[in-house]
């Protein structure tokens, strides 16, 4: 048989336009005035409509082997392509397949055969890319899915089958009624892959089971013996396409090499990791345990790795590659499972932490990177093992590769951390697969060593108790059930969604809100609840629970966020909006819904969404690095200290100093980066010199002085509000403070300004008397910055006689002090409290209690775990459980965790102390409003999607109605006599907290006003002139709220995480806000004190506002309800007054 032959030569031909970096294009486009450059040269043949997907996609010329093989094909004749990887391939048979199908429509027109199932995706996203505007119908028939489903889709007959042989083969033998006969295209892709699997018996099958009278088009990389024997036995006078003869990489790629020691592969991973940071990787391994492991390690240090291999399920594959592409991960560890294929154009870097085994693997290793034009970068760790495999690479490519140079001494400073990752590592790859091993026993079936068991869908309400979401929580249940349900419940509520959507889409009825709302909530219930019971079986039960919960984050939070793209949905929203038919709560429901869509682009052309994902990214990847740097300096400031320095340093906090398991009263200790030792060493060390050093490393941590080794967080923080103010100005805002004060209870920077500023203006001269008095009390002629807290607490003992106050918690044993606010909620608000003996619990502590309205229906039910132990969070929370739903028919759930230290002491009960009891309060008045919240929709339930400065204000509420000495004392009952609080007592413990109080509260304020000043337009430009000094706004700011002078070293700015990477960027205000709302709302109370009938007024008038209207009703709105007017700072400040009058007279 005659083989007619055409070969490119490279060398021959130009660098299109389009190959050029995109920021060069963007640049000529706008220096000739807007005229697109790159227009597309024709695709020879090809018909206009599928020139313009083309030109959709970017696909601006046609690569050498689209223009041999395309005109070939269209001819009618049968094509053997050989072309290097990442070549455009896919388009060279998909473009001649749609333009003949275009010519005589067919179903099962078409069939693909791949070696893997991610190219096999990926090949059926180009086609229905490609043919979107002509309606081309494609089916992926790959193994790791339901053989049914399969079934199902082949039925409806789509014109292009996608399939990896295998499950193709057993469709053709098992599936009634699918057959290929009239099937005009074979297309082989990556042919030497496939028959390199042993799929050659599965080929010939197929073979056998198609027309011979077809198309075949066979395209591979490399012409093998193997692929020879199928040219001959399945092609017809093909003509061979050769756009490359040879082994080689493109021109665009840097190659190099590492030599070091297999031990230290990992830590010079990490180095390169951070070296490179902000591109995007790809990381090959030689076996999958290897693959699962370096994932494993490079999150415990906290970089967004995710793992491909051949034994993860196959939505597990998919979902991590997709999570790449769309650049959720920036670092993609992979078998060879993902050398060859894929098109992920914005690989950057390729590591060969494994060297291949075959050299030929190295060339599609590299092949991810420096595609379409773009530069990239190949880095191959070539241990003392490797150096022949190594050098059968550099002989294959006819060159040698240059040693990537190294910093040796900052790779050996991440040693520490490093190695502590391993262990962790380590260790949760020996817990799973002694999970996976008692799995097997347990069910004694045949589960291989894979993540298969993570996407069992076939649970039941009956097999798994996480789907009876209107039952009391089992928490009895395994973690396995936790991941299984969740997984059902997401891959229901996807179902749901996307039926939803199509229903909204070609329903010819007007839309009601019934009608759009109601599917959202049925589905939305179920999913949260087996998300929330997973959660507290994370936080109060740890170890395999807390595991299952992070991947069932995993699992639902991907389906969750596709709401926010369904079009028919948004116009839904929009014309029931219009209609005017709408309750307050519906209304806003509606205007959340709307919120959340324009700002995920629903008002954008599909060019400015991927502009907005681009800016979105570059957020996403500064916000990576500025992390990445506080990871950096906390690893540098590790310290060891001696007995001297812990001096006077209280045992609670040395317990933070010293490695696990070791006794903190002998050490050793080390000064750690953790706000409890801080925080401990500033307040008690009695030498000044660890407290300076102490200071000096907290406010300089990631600063300036950090340049030189590249982990300041100075050019992160310039490059995180830049693209802030970008995305908000794409968005319609003015700048990113307007976009995120838009739902808000201020409303406006005005209204915070001027809260602020009053702050200022009350407590400046207040905390300049403080700090002078504390100078006169130190005896020091300057008082340091590092001294304030220290002689703060020295003062405090003194005034206050803490030796004394230790007794203060033996009048609050916890039971009593529960029970007793037990009953002031029932005088207050009216509701009951009874206890539940019948429910599962996490733990034999933990108690359950049912909320009854006056009229004895139950409002919801709360879960409390009091005390402290091992196996549950280090901090007090509230949680929800279950949500409120008319429309689900549910009723609410939470969980209180406290942090109270249990009694061993048989003759004593638990007691609390006053922390103790700010928790408890703090965390029952955010339980309370969301089982008392009477809102119909589990989205407006409780505070769930309150405006963020208004969430606080009932537990800030009840903490200060509490705080009144006389409704405190009320409280009270010492554990053996039952004697109330002596007032003295009582007062001397709340002089205590608030002793200074004005500084603390002053720096709050300071740091409100810089958190809005880094983000306001107007002041944005001095930011952006001078990345690499300290902004302009926190040397003037500074002197304007604190009077003491700015440390040249002070640059706190750089670690305020809360304000860049946190949830509370232009929200820092919200905590004092939510504060001095909540003094002016606990004034009401405070008038009525002693008049048992209007107190009682007030504590309804509350309930029916506060607690019973939630998130339901705007936060204003409820204020001036509960209050008849808007809220005011006076009573917040008023506290300060006296203190004020006492410094004055002093």
């Amino acid at each position: 048989m005659e083989v007619k032959k055409l070969k490119t030569d490279s060398a021959a031909v130009g660098t299109p336009l389009s190959y050029l970096l995109q920021e060069e294009v963007q640049l000529i486009e706008t220096t000739l005035g807007g005229v697109q450059m790159g227009s597309m040269l024709p695709y020879q043949g090809i018909v206009d409509v599928l020139c313009e997907a083309c030109e959709q996609l970017k696909w601006k010329t046609p690569t050498k082997i689209q223009k041999e093989a395309i005109p070939v094909a269209l001819q009618g004749s049968d094509v053997i392509g050989l072309a290097e990887t990442g070549s455009g391939k896919t388009g060279a048979f998909a473009l001649p397949i749609l333009q003949t199908l275009l010519d005589k429509p067919q179903r099962l027109y078409a069939l693909v055969l791949t070696p893997t199932r991610e190219l096999a995706f990926q090949i059926s996203e180009q086609f229905e890319a490609l043919g979107a505007s002509i309606g081309i119908k494609c089916a992926v028939i790959v193994g790791g899915i339901d053989m049914m489903t399969q079934s199902l889709m082949l039925a409806k007959k789509p014109h292009i089958v996608i399939a990896t042989p295998g499950r193709l083969v057993d469709h053709l033998e098992n599936t009634k009624g699918f057959n290929l006969r009239s099937l005009k295209y074979l297309v082989m892709d990556e042919a030497d892959r496939i028959l390199n699997m042993d799929f050659e018996q599965e080929v010939d099958k197929i073979l056998k089971a198609i027309p011979r009278e077809r198309n075949t088009l066979l395209f591979s990389a490399t012409m093998t013996k193997k692929v020879a024997k199928l040219q001959r036995a399945s092609l017809q006078n093909p003509v061979r396409v050769e756009v490359s003869s040879k082994y080689q990489t493109v021109d665009k790629l840097q190659q190099y090499y590492l030599f070091i020691p297999v031990k230290f592969k990992d830590v010079y991973l990490v180095y390169i990791l951070n070296e490179l940071a902000g591109n995007s990787f790809m990381v090959f391994c030689s076996t999958c345990a290897n693959t699962q492991r370096v994932a494993l390690m490079l999150r415990n240090l906290g970089l967004t790795a995710i793992p491909l291999h051949g034994q993860m399920s196959q939505s597990k594959r998919l979902g991590a590659l997709n999570k790449f592409k769309s650049k959720n991960r920036s670092i993609l560890i992979a078998t060879d499972v993902a050398s060859r294929g894929l098109d992920i154009p914005h690989v950057d870097v390729v590591l060969n932490l494994d060297i291949p085994t075959h050299s030929k693997d190295y060339i599609h290793r590299v092949g991810r990177t420096a595609r379409a034009g773009r530069s990239g970068v190949a880095i191959t760790f070539v241990s003392q093992y490797d150096v022949e495999l190594y050098q059968r690479i550099e002989h294959l490519i006819g060159k040698k590769l240059p040693l990537y140079k190294t910093e040796e001494e900052e790779v050996m400073q991440l040693m520490e951390r490093v190695t502590e990752a391993q262990r962790y590592a380590k260790m949760e790859m020996n817990e799973s697969e002694r999970g996976r091993k008692k799995r097997r026993n347990d069910e004694d079936d045949d589960a291989d060593d894979t993540e298969e068991s993570l996407d069992v869908s076939d649970d039941t309400p009956e097999t798994n108790p996480l789907l009876r979401y209107h039952d009391m929580p089992d928490f009895n249940i395994p973690p396995d059930k936790v991941i299984t349900g969740t997984a059902k419940l997401s891959q229901d509520y996807e179902v749901a969604l996307l039926q939803h959507l199509k229903h909204l889409q070609d329903s010819t009825e007007p839309p009601t809100f019934e009608s759009v709302i109601d599917p959202l909530e049925n589905a939305r219930v179920p999913l949260y609840y087996s998300l929330y019971t997973g959660r507290q079986l994370g936080s109060g039960k740890a170890g395999r629970y807390f595991e299952a919960y992070k991947k069932t984050i995993d699992i639902a939070g991907q389906v969750e966020s596709e709401r926010w793209y369904g079009n028919s949905l948004y116009k839904a929203l929009l014309s029931v909006r219009n209609s005017g038919n709408l309750t307050e709560v519906q209304s806003r429901l509606v205007d959340l819904y709307l919120c959340e869509f324009i700002r995920n682009g629903a008002e954008m052309k599909e060019s400015q969404k991927k502009e907005l994902s681009v800016v979105i990214q570059k957020i996403t990847e500064e916000q990576k690095k500025y992390k990445r740097n506080l990871d950096t300096a906390y690893s540098m400031a590790l310290r060891k200290v001696d007995e001297g320095h812990i001096a006077g340093i209280p045992v609670q906090i040395l317990q933070y100093m010293v490695p696990p398991g070791s006794d903190p009263r002998k050490g050793p200790w080390r000064i750690v980066p953790h706000p409890m030792v801080y925080e401990g060493i500033l307040r008690y060390s009695r030498m000044a010199s660890l407290r300076r050093d102490t200071w000096i490393k907290m406010v300089s941590m990631a600063g300036s002085d950090m340049m030189e080794r590249r982990s300041s967080n100075v050019h992160a923080i310039h490059g995180i509000v830049q693209n802030r103010h970008v995305m908000a100005t794409r968005l319609g805002f003015k700048s990113y403070v307007d976009l995120v004060l838009e739902r808000t209870m201020a409303g406006s920077m005005d209204n915070i300004v001027s809260i602020l500023d009053m702050i200022k203006n009350k407590l400046y001269d207040i905390v300049k008397d403080d700090l002078e008095t504390l100078k006169e009390f130190s005896n020091k002629p300057q008082l340091e910055h590092w001294d304030v807290e220290y002689y703060r607490n020295l003062q405090l003992e003194e005034l206050f006689n803490l030796q004394e106050l230790r007794y203060f918690c033996d009048y609050f044993p916890y039971t009593k002090f529960r029970d007793s606010f037990f009953q002031l909620c029932t005088k207050l608000f009216g509701i009951t409290f009874q206890e539940r003996n019948d429910c599962s619990t996490w733990h034999e502590n933990v108690e359950v209690f049912d909320i009854l309205e006056e009229d004895g229906t139950v409002a919801g039910t709360i879960y409390i775990d009091p005390y402290a132990r091992d196996d549950k969070l280090d901090r007090s929370y509230y949680e929800m459980g279950r949500d409120r739903s008319a429309v689900a028919e549910t009723t609410p759930l939470t969980y209180v965790s406290l942090r109270i230290n249990p009694s061993y002491d048989q003759s004593k009960p638990s007691v609390m102390q006053f922390d103790d009891i700010q928790s408890f309060i703090m965390n029952m008045g955010c339980a309370l409003q969301c089982i008392l919240s009477r809102a119909p929709y589990s989205e407006m339930s409780g505070n769930r999607h309150m405006e963020p400065d208004a969430q606080k204000i009932v537990p800030y509420t009840l903490l200060n109605v509490i705080q009144i000495p006389e409704v405190f004392k009320s409280l009270s009952s010492h554990h053996s006599s039952g004697v109330e609080i002596p007032d003295e007592q009582l007062n001397s413990m709340i002089g205590a907290q608030e002793h200074m109080q004005a500084i603390d509260v002053l720096n709050e304020a300071f740091k409100s006003a810089l958190d809005l000043e880094f983000y306001l337009e107007e002041t944005r430009g001095t930011f952006i002139k001078t990345p690499e000094s300290t902004p302009d706004q926190y040397n003037r700011l500074y002197k304007e709220f604190i009077p003491m002078p700015l440390h040249p070293k002070d640059e706190r700015f750089c670690t305020f995480h809360d304000i860049f990477i946190g949830g509370r960027s232009c929200l820092y205000y919200a905590e004092i806000w939510s504060k001095m709302v909540a003094a002016d709302a606990a004034s009401a109370f405070k008038e009525v004190l002693h008049d048992e009938q209007k107190l009682a007024l007030v504590g309804k008038r509350f309930k029916d506002t506060y607690l019973t209207m939630g998130a339901a009703v705007d936060p204003k709105t409820v204020f001036r309800t509960f209050m008849g007017r808007d809220p005011t700072p006076e009573p917040f400040l008023a506290k300060f007054d006296n203190r004020k009058a006492i410094a004055t007279e002093e």
